[in-house]
């Protein structure tokens, strides 16, 4: 598990949540996480920065239950998109958690960034090159 000491603004309600919700999606897979990553997207850009950084705490957990790879893929993206989906379409599931990370690693907000930078770290390790391409030219921008 993620060592949360950095998040100290956020409640324990909403750490508890994300892990949750993690472990929900975990053991019912491809049916619950589609709607939950609805959700988040949804969420992502809520007025209040604890429900952003919730976002990315969920993302995380999200990230870290599902570590293991299937078939060269991340288990998450694997779950995300249905067999008999395009290429096209499973990288457009990527696109979609790298765009709601990259967004929050910018926030205005210190504890959302913070939050965004942990599930960052973890986005890289599931998709790898990919999320740091998509991911540092808008960190560069906003320098």
């Amino acid at each position: 598990m993620f060592s949360y000491s950095r998040l100290h603004d956020i409640s324990s309600k909403v750490q508890t949540a994300a892990r949750t919700t993690a472990e929900l999606c975990r053991k019912s897979g491809e049916r619950i996480l589609g709607e939950v990553i609805t959700i988040l997207r949804s969420k992502s850009t809520s007025p209040d920065s604890r429900v952003r950084a919730g976002v990315c705490l969920t993302l995380s957990e999200l990230m870290w239950v599902s570590l293991p790879t299937f078939c060269g893929r991340p288990w998450l993206i694997m779950l995300l998109v249905r067999q008999n989906t395009t290429d096209t379409q499973r990288d457009a599931q990527e696109d979609e958690i790298i765009t709601m990370v990259r967004l929050s690693l910018v926030d205005d907000e210190a504890v959302v960034r913070s939050a965004a930078a942990q599930a960052f770290d973890v986005l890289q390790e599931q998709i790898g090159a990919k999320a740091i391409d998509q991911t540092i030219p808008t960190l560069l921008e906003a320098l």
